[in-house]
């Protein structure tokens, strides 16, 4: 069964996401058999809009989701160059 990761990220350097984090984690995602359904900013509707964009990822199945490279021991994804 399909398991479905939803990433929420606020984009603070355009240049540096669009070139180099987006296509490494669009990348990271298809190597281990994810697909990109949807990416972009998020239209908030209700709630906290500190997180101004996401994407949301489909992988063939929940252990595969949960075993992706850069996760964090208290459930973050991370990547070497997120925090730039």
């Amino acid at each position: 069964m399909s398991a479905y990761v939803i990433v929420e990220f606020t984009v603070k350097d355009p240049d540096v996401y669009r070139e180099k984090y987006a296509p490494n984690a669009g990348q990271t995602a298809k190597e281990n058999g994810g697909e990109v359904l949807a990416a972009g900013n998020w239209e908030i509707l209700h709630g906290d809009g500190s997180l101004s964009s996401g994407a949301l990822v489909r992988f063939p199945d929940h252990e595969t989701a949960i075993n992706l490279p850069f996760r964090t021991s208290d459930d973050r994804f991370t990547s070497p160059i997120a925090h730039w």
